[in-house]
């Protein structure tokens, strides 16, 4: 088990599966809007006309 794990068994009334949940829910999280973000490239790049500067 990792320092997290141990660090929460040793609160008293800690409950295992929240500890569980938080981690999900911030690694959702972070996925989730470094999906947006590659999304909203794809879509700006999409609508930006080319690069005719060269």
């Amino acid at each position: 088990m990792d320092g997290h794990g141990r660090s929460a068994e040793s609160l008293p009334g800690t409950d295992p599966d929240r500890y569980g949940f938080t981690i999900a829910f911030q690694t959702t999280h972070e996925q989730v809007f470094q999906a947006a973000g590659i999304i909203g490239r794809r879509v700006l790049a999409g609508l930006l006309p080319a690069d005719d500067s060269e």
